[in-house]
């Protein structure tokens, strides 16, 4: 089984722990897309905090639309949060406010933002084989989401530090 651990991040000055996710692993093959990262005041990655409230000033690359699909209007975000079963939640890829338009990368940020939040409440009663990993004892606060990796096609996973400094 692979994970994502800080070792896939070398010398970079990371805001806190890798959350250990299993990394998702497609049933089949398909074009990988390049890793979305996120840069957050010259700093690897964006507080889910700042994302959910949308507190972007500092967020590098903000208003760019980050490639997420060949043609696909939503994509899945999987979550495998360590000691609980995989989790998903299906977000659009296009912002439908004013226009239809691919979204920015504050807006797939805030999207991330809005699943680890779901992710929590939907799992905020089941048990965890984890306890030093049991969400219910995590806050979004502490929660820094890295980068976003392609592991199947439509589905990307999220790459999450833990902040308790």
């Amino acid at each position: 089984m692979t994970f994502h651990t800080f070792m896939d991040f070398g010398d970079a000055a990371l805001p806190g722990i890798v959350v250990p996710q299993p990394v998702y692993t497609a049933p089949g093959q398909f074009a990988q897309l390049p890793t979305i990262r996120f840069t957050e005041g010259g700093r690897p990655g964006v507080r889910l905090s700042n994302a959910l409230n949308k507190v972007f000033q500092n967020l590098a690359k903000s208003n760019e639309v980050p490639k997420l699909s060949e043609q696909a209007k939503k994509i899945t975000i999987r979550i495998n949060w360590p000691g609980y079963q995989p989790w998903s939640y299906v977000v659009h890829a296009f912002d439908h406010s004013y226009e239809v338009r691919p979204i920015t990368l504050a807006k797939l940020a805030h999207e991330v933002a809005k699943t680890v939040r779901l992710l929590k409440n939907d799992m905020a009663t089941s048990g965890t084989v984890s306890p030093d990993w049991s969400l219910n004892n995590v806050n979004i606060e502490e929660l820094v989401l890295l980068e976003l990796r392609h592991v199947s096609t439509g589905s990307w996973q999220p790459v999450l530090c833990l902040d308790r400094h």
